[in-house]
């Protein structure tokens, strides 16, 4: 947790290896960091370490906050968007693998749900060490986001989601 901490770049992400001497960024593991940190909180019951980690777990949510484009959903990273190492999802043009096809028009569902609910869980640390705005902040960004997923991504035709609000995948 530590590491990773340090590893915090001025804009709000942190690098996706820790500690490294390379930067590099991968904008969903700063996410998954915090999933960690309450991963750590609800194991160990230990509040001081999440409210060491506050500042950075807000530089993060606010990064993803300060992408959000026209759809009301977050885009354009410019980082590598990576999810999983999908084979539907390799890019013959310029060989990245691992990116959903809808990040490359805008955005993607996927990654926008990895967001909301990492901001579910800063809301319930922020709420556990006595910040209920910000919690209250934070379930509504997770909100707006899972409503303009549902909005833009659901496929009525299809019963299921659209990896993007302009891509049928």
């Amino acid at each position: 947790v530590e590491d990773f901490h340090n590893s915090l770049s001025p804009e709000g992400l942190l690098q996706s290896g820790a500690p490294s001497n390379q930067p590099h960024f991968i904008p969903t593991f700063s996410l998954y960091w915090i999933l960690m940190l309450e991963d750590y909180y609800i194991e160990t019951g230990d509040l001081s370490v999440v409210k060491r980690y506050r500042p950075t777990v807000d530089a993060i949510l606010d990064w993803f906050d300060r992408k959000r484009g026209s759809y009301g959903l977050c885009e354009k990273y410019v980082y590598w968007e990576f999810v999983d190492w999908v084979e539907e999802w390799q890019n013959e043009i310029n060989q990245i693998t691992g990116i959903p096809k809808a990040a490359y028009y805008g955005p993607s569902a996927t990654n926008n749900l990895i967001y909301a609910y990492a901001l579910r869980s800063a809301a319930r640390l922020m709420q556990a060490t006595g910040r209920p705005d910000t919690a209250s902040e934070y379930h509504r960004r997770a909100d707006e986001i899972n409503e303009n997923v549902h909005k833009y991504c659901w496929s009525e035709e299809n019963g299921m989601y659209r990896e993007g609000p302009q891509v049928e995948e």
